[in-house]
């Protein structure tokens, strides 16, 4: 009895870890609602931003980090340019160039803003590294990643490890999927094996990975898989989310670079937990969407992409509509205006995500 006992305690302390929620967002595909902002923000403004010979935007290519002191800006062109700004728009300081020195990045990516250190990191595939700069623009150090690892998705910044992905996997016996680094050396603490080869019979295939932070811990999936894993520093995973995204036709699984249109899939793009919701941003039969999964009844409600949110929080205002890659804040959605205030000076419009 005694034995019992300790048999169903134990039980009992393991089934927080290991259940998980189950997310259909396969049943209100292609079904729309519409959403209002309120549900999900708690405030939107437009900023205007300002242009000089040192700092050239091209709108459609902007990606941006609103941030509690500054904004910073991507340009998204090749090789990458990154600007720094007041809340109110003004230009303050270009953050490293493009360039062969030991200080200077060969291609950017994606970026990741540690406000608390005042660090800048510019992400670079071509030196297999990622750049660290003060937001002033003063070279810190370099943060080397394994090598052969593809960094083609958004990295996560979880106190002082920093965890990437591999976007290109080769059918390898030993590939590597996620790792997991000290920030200050890039010294791999942990990784993760690619399971994606066992059933399937592929040369390589590319990921389009999803890493995001809630409450202090990173979550990472990827296209391929339905499911949403907590990594920990080890980088081992624990499934707390069971997504129903559909399947791929039999057809497509020779080429998983990109799921076909008419497949009965779902492409997820970006996720923002917080802690009323969940906000998926995904492709289906070529149409974009945003899903708010609510976590009071777990249902997903949709909303167009093209169409936007209910702008309630502004009277008489537009629709907000966003693009999932505008933001490299997770706390934020952006959205930009190209025609009404000019190409010169480019309108970005910031919504505040609840917490």
């Amino acid at each position: 009895m005694k034995r019992f006992g300790i048999s169903l305690f134990c039980i009992l302390c393991f089934l927080p870890i290991v259940a998980q929620q189950n997310i259909d967002l396969l049943v209100s595909v292609g079904k729309t609602h519409p959403v209002k902002l309120s549900e999900i923000a708690t405030s939107i403004r437009t900023v205007q931003l300002e242009t000089t010979d040192d700092c050239l935007l091209v709108p459609e290519q902007m990606h941006i980090y609103y941030g509690k002191e500054s904004i910073f800006a991507f340009d998204g062109m090749d090789p990458g340019n990154y600007y720094r700004f007041t809340l109110d728009g003004k230009f303050i300081n270009r953050i490293g160039k493009p360039g062969p020195g030991p200080e200077e990045y060969r291609e950017g990516g994606h970026f990741m803003v540690d406000e608390a250190k005042n660090e800048f990191w510019i992400q670079d595939w071509r030196s297999f590294s990622f750049y660290v700069y003060t937001f002033e623009g003063k070279f810190k150090r370099k943060v080397p990643v394994e090598k052969g690892v593809f960094l083609n998705s958004k990295p996560a910044l979880n106190g002082e490890r920093i965890v990437y992905a591999n976007c290109h996997l080769p059918n390898k016996p030993d590939v590597q999927e996620l790792f997991g680094a000290d920030a200050q050396t890039g010294k791999l603490q942990g990784s993760m094996k690619s399971t994606l080869f066992k059933d399937r019979d592929l040369k390589s295939l590319y990921l389009n990975p999803i890493l995001y932070t809630y409450k202090d811990n990173v979550y990472y999936t990827n296209t391929l898989q339905n499911v949403i894993h907590r990594t920990t520093p080890t980088m081992q995973f624990i499934p707390v989310y069971q997504l129903n995204i559909g399947k791929m036709n039999d057809e497509d699984l020779d080429d998983l670079s990109q799921p076909s249109d008419d497949a009965n899939y779902i492409l997820l793009r970006r996720i923002y937990e917080k802690e009323a919701f969940i906000l998926f941003s995904y492709v289906y039969k070529g149409k974009s969407y945003w899903s708010v999964c609510s976590k009071k009844d777990w249902t997903c409600r949709n909303a167009i992409s093209e169409t936007g949110f209910i702008n309630d929080l502004e009277p008489n205002e537009k629709p907000f509509v966003c693009s999932f890659y505008k933001s490299e804040s997770e706390d934020h959605l952006i959205g930009y205006i190209p025609d009404e205030i000019g190409e010169d000076n480019p309108a970005i419009v910031i919504v505040k995500l609840k917490k």
